[in-house]
């Protein structure tokens, strides 16, 4: 296939579907799958994104393109689609909406670079809408893109997750498919038949279309279907937008593989988990923290000010309709409260009463836990201050938690709150036909007190109800409620008006004399005096009905809400239930005896490892003063009055020793914590912590300790004696050895060759004796660390090595050190060994070069040599162009007495390398050798910094 490029053309929105591949890191060859089974006719348009991916090439649209039917593109500038043929995102760019026309916008080093595949996501489904299918492909643990699939089923889309199971990267849990919520999990080798068949459930549906009206018998069946969740759940979807249902429809058509909806409606007609299934789904859900951020920024000064103007004692009431998972009713008591703060308002009181009608998606508002995928846009500040994170959830503290009331609540048919300030109804109408839209509309504006405030959605307007609502100083989606005189007595206004006609017309009667006239006139005058009595009575008993109903609804929107105060109550209850249960579960399984006392030391409760270990029961001990059980064991003067504090909260107790004799276990010694339990000042508990064993461990282990210290003095002076006694033979035989070589002039040549032989063993017999006791040393000798000049140390090891430094000519080139906490004569040690092997496998007759040098690891490498990363360590590197290593050797070098150059040309003992290790150990740092054979070796030493 031919790769051209696409560049500066403008936007045509066809109406043919849309694919979004994304895939967050690798994947490639998921994807060329994928593109190897898309047909050449499957009248759809394809768009990859590959973010993050470092092991994608430049060229990808040239690796696709080997494997694609169709043409493959890679995008410059502009993005003009047509179907059959794919589209490839460059790397390190973001797809935008700019006045309505997609394009690409480069990302700079400072842009946060977390949310490319939500923007992504969420700028094609904001174009395409129903005609947009966005595919999730898994192939690290990064999840991105979790938002952008929020947006493309609000918007009417379709989301597609690749199955965890068959992900490239198996660290991937399957609870991932929760975390997405996508409409179809779908293994990559079935992508391009799963949209296949998504394309034709949409036209088959009439999905594509937003048209209302439908043909007769396929209308028919949709409303069958609709009164099937109505008798499953009693929710009445047949005033909801129809396109919508019918999307859902063949989503679930996809699922369950029906291929026409008579057989999908004979599939939901006699299963109710599909009628349940189906419910869920025609509920849209999708909620976010701070949803549309511009919108939040403009509260303080559009919508707050007003609210708390001349608010004195009476609380804030706000009312969040269709909250979905509550994180709306959590963002606007953040902001609300932040305002109130700024504004030096914390006296003043608010409410949320956050209402939605899935209960699902109630029971996770309330429980207040939100994913790290949930919270990921909001600010570090915000997430710090009104969120605690626990197990790897963050739930929303307690300061905000209890500003919301959350309640399953029907909009349609259940009664409207009262007498609120703010209603927030966002994105939930837009779903609704413009005859459900007037019913809500017409409950809010009862519900809002005078001047009370409703907030839409963008795309949301009150057009059909303007005579109840007027926009808010031009402010797109904020309205002010109206004030509607006789609006709810226009019926009888209407009645009135017909009676006076009817009157009007009884005058205009004529009578033949003037008698008759008269009487007539009489007569008619007595009926219109009839008639406007009870036109006036009828108009005052319409007056007393609208109170009547006015105060009837007001009394149900009371009673709605109680019920709802009710349902949390008893939701906070059953929490109470089960953290009551959660925490004697703990008390009773922990193995450290527990105990509860009063502020009169009066015991209240045990634990059960409290009775086992000290083999009582509770009948000895509970309503029995603390001091005075098992014949006044714990009396103990120091205890007592620390006891007596922690009760007057003047402190806690934190591992108190306690000696003590008990008569049921003997003697002891306990290490007691005591605190005031929270809420319940009048209750201390305590908890013992039997350290017996550890304080006689302890004691034989400083005998050792004294004991070892005994046997390393004798140590050392063995070692030095032994260092006199080895060495000083050796030197007066080589001596010996040097003299016969130098003043006998008759021996012979095979004998002056043992002699130098005799000199060169005597040597490195001398040599291995310092290496053994300097090991000996480094293992027994005091390890004390001091912050020590490096450079110092450096500058002192190369004048001691300045002999055989000469001797080579080598080039020592050291860059500037930092001051570490070290053992100074262990790390000189280190150095100058170090050194002395590089001088000593260098290359004949090429001028050692040795560099010495530091720099900042990073926690990748620190991971790898098994330390831990945030820990903060130094890397020093020990660089030479000596003969080096084979590769394979690089783990044996540092064994005891290993030596990979026998020959007399390379002499050494096999300990220096085992002693530079041993070395590093001491200062919990590593070390290991890179080398190739002829190109010279390295060694890198981590060592912390503190």
């Amino acid at each position: 296939m031919t790769v051209p490029n696409i560049e500066n053309i403008q936007e045509n929105i066809l109406n043919f579907p849309v694919v979004g591949i994304a895939t967050v890191a690798g994947g490639l060859d998921i994807i060329n799958k994928i593109v190897s089974g898309i047909a050449q006719n499957s009248g759809m348009a394809y768009i990859i994104s590959p973010y993050f991916s470092a092991n994608f090439s430049n060229n990808l649209s040239e690796i696709i393109a080997q494997y694609a039917q169709i043409p493959v593109h890679e995008i410059i500038h502009e993005i003009n689609l047509e179907p059959n043929n794919i589209y490839i995102m460059p790397e390190n760019n973001t797809l935008t909406i700019m006045d309505g026309v997609l394009q690409l916008k480069r990302n700079t080093r400072n842009e946060r670079q977390n949310n490319t595949v939500d923007l992504f996501f969420e700028s094609l489904a904001k174009v395409y809408k129903s005609y947009f299918t966005g595919i999730m492909l898994l192939s690290d643990t990064i999840l991105d893109g979790i938002l952008g699939f929020k947006k493309i089923k609000e918007l009417g889309g379709v989301t597609l997750l690749q199955n965890p199971e068959t992900a490239e990267y198996k660290g991937i849990s399957q609870t991932v498919i929760d975390i997405y919520d996508a409409d179809i999990v779908v293994k990559p080798d079935d992508v391009p038949a799963e949209l296949l068949q998504i394309k034709e459930k949409f036209i088959l549906n009439l999905a594509y279309n937003e048209e209302e009206h439908l043909p007769k018998d396929q209308q028919e069946i949709y409303t069958k279907i609709v009164q099937l969740i109505l008798f499953k759940t009693g929710n009445d979807f047949s005033n909801y937008k129809q396109a919508t249902i019918r999307r859902r429809i063949a989503i679930r058509m996809v699922i369950m593989q029906k291929d026409t909806l008579e057989s999908y409606y004979s599939l939901i007609q006699n299963n109710k988990k599909e009628q349940q299934i189906l419910h869920d789904d025609l509920l849209i859900t999708a909620s976010y923290f701070f949803r549309d951020r511009h919108f939040f920024d403009n509260l303080n000064t559009s919508v707050f000010p007003s609210l708390t103007e001349n608010k004195t004692n009476a609380a804030l009431r706000i009312w969040v309709a269709g909250c979905a998972t509550g994180e709306e009713a959590y963002s606007l008591a953040i902001c609300m409260h932040e305002y109130l703060l700024q504004t030096n308002n914390e006296d003043l009181k608010f409410q949320i009463i956050a209402s939605d009608l899935s209960e699902k998606s109630i029971a996770k508002a309330r429980a207040a836990l939100y994913s790290t995928y949930d919270v990921q846009h909001i600010s570090k500040e915000r997430l710090q201050k009104y969120f605690s994170k626990n197990n790897g959830q963050y739930h929303v503290k307690k300061i905000i938690r209890d500003k919301c009331i959350f309640a399953v609540h029907n909009l349609v048919k259940d009664p409207p709150f009262a007498k609120i300030d703010l209603i927030s109804c966002r994105n939930v109408l837009l779903h609704f036909k413009a005859v459900l839209q007037n019913k809500v509309l017409a409950s809010f504006h009862y519900s809002l007190k005078q001047n009370g405030l409703l907030l839409l959605g963008n795309s949301e307007t009150v057009n059909k109800a303007s005579y109840l609502f007027e926009n808010k100083q031009n402010q797109q989606s904020i309205f002010a409620r109206k004030i509607v005189s006789g609006y709810f007595s226009s019926d009888v206004i209407q009645t009135a008006k017909s009676n006076s006609f009817e009157n009007e017309a009884a005058k205009k009667i004529q009578t033949q004399n003037r008698i008759d006239e008269l009487e007539k006139e009489l007569s008619q005058l007595r009926a219109t005096i009839k008639l406007n009595e009870d036109v006036t009575e009828s108009v005052e008993i319409h007056k007393i009905d609208d109170k009547l109903e006015l105060a009837t609804q007001e009394l149900k929107s009371n009673n709605e809400e109680l019920l709802c105060v009710n349902d949390e109550l008893q939701e906070y209850q059953k929490q109470l239930v089960n953290i009551q249960y959660y925490s004697e579960s703990i008390i009773k399984t922990i193995h450290e005896p527990l105990l509860v006392i009063d502020k009169e030391c009066v015991v209240k409760s045990a634990n059960p490892a409290f009775f086992k270990y000290f083999k009582t029961t509770d009948e000895e001990i509970e309503n029995h003063l603390f001091f005075e059980i098992e014949n006044a064991q714990w009396n103990i003067s120091d205890f007592k009055e620390q006891i007596k504090r922690v009760i007057n909260n003047e402190e806690i107790i934190e591992n108190f020793r306690v000696d003590m004799t008990c008569a049921s276990v003997g003697k002891k010694t306990l290490l007691v914590n005591a605190r005031q339990i929270q809420n319940s000042p009048n209750l201390v508990l305590l908890t013992f912590n039997d350290i017996s064993s550890l304080v006689d461990a302890n004691e034989l282990l400083n005998m050792k300790k004294v004991e070892l210290e005994k046997q390393n003095k004798q140590l050392e002076a063995f070692t030095s004696s032994a260092t006199h006694y080895l060495e000083e033979p050796l030197r007066k035989i080589h001596m010996f050895c040097k003299r016969i070589v130098e003043n006998e002039k008759n021996i012979s040549e095979s004998s002056r060759h043992d002699l130098e032989r005799v000199q060169s063993l005597i040597l490195n017999m001398t040599q291995l004796i310092n290496d053994l006791i300097n090991y000996s040393r480094v293992n027994y000798l005091e390890k004390e660390y001091k912050k020590t000049d490096l450079n110092t140390l450096l500058k002192k090891s190369i004048r001691d090595l300045k002999d055989a430094i000469s001797e080579k000519n080598a080039v020592v080139s050291v860059a500037p050190f930092p001051e570490l906490n070290v053992i100074p004569n262990q790390i000189q040690q280190l150095f100058a060994n170090l050194i002395t092997n590089a001088i000593r496998y260098s290359k004949k007759d090429v001028v050692p070069e040795i560099k010495i040098q530091t720099e900042q690891p990073c926690s990748k490498e620190i991971a790898e040599m098994g330390g831990n990363p945030d820990t903060n360590y130094v890397k020093i590197c020990v660089s030479d162009n000596g003969i080096g290593f084979e590769k394979c050797f690089e783990s044996r070098i540092f064994e005891p007495f290993y030596r990979l150059n026998t020959t007399s040309n390379y002499k050494g003992s096999g300990l220096g390398l085992t002693l530079a290790q041993k070395i590093v150990a001491n200062h919990r740092g590593f070390i290991k050798g890179i080398s190739e054979i002829n190109s010279g070796t390295t060694m890198v030493i981590y060592i912390p910094v503190n």
